[in-house]
């Protein structure tokens, strides 16, 4: 690993270490991940649950991530959809993507087709005005 690399690791850990959300989120990936660190999906669930645990929209996706596929973590599809579901109230689109599939196919929620249709319309929807703002 490069010098620099391994200084970032370790100005990362320090903050992460110190309470900094993003920090734990990217100290998160790269446990899961290998980059920098030996992988280890316990640990990166550990830092994304961290993470969460302060509202930080990105590590309740990727916590939700970590049960639906049973990384570091015990295989949970309703506690999954729980995480995508506050990230995605949280505006995230890849969490509202993951709960709307999670609503189609009844992966630890009911399964309700009308539910994953309201969630695509909605990103749909954010997109175009996103597009509408860069184009004026």
């Amino acid at each position: 690993m490069a010098k620099d690399s391994a200084e970032a690791v370790r100005w990362w850990l320090q903050s992460a270490q110190n309470g900094i959300a993003e920090a734990q989120n990217r100290m998160g990936y790269l446990c899961e991940y290998g980059l920098g660190v030996p992988q280890d999906f316990r640990e990166a669930a550990r830092y994304f649950s961290s993470a969460a645990e302060q509202k930080l929209a990105v590590s309740e996706h990727n916590l939700g991530h970590m049960y639906q596929y049973g990384q570091g973590v015990p295989r949970d599809y309703a506690r999954a959809a729980d995480l995508y579901g506050q990230a995605a109230a949280r505006g995230l689109a890849p969490a509202q993507n993951e709960l709307g599939v999670a609503y189609a196919r009844g992966a630890g929620v009911p399964q309700n087709a009308a539910s994953p249709f309201r969630l695509f319309v909605s990103l749909q929807n954010r997109e175009r005005r996103r597009r509408n703002r860069i184009s004026e």
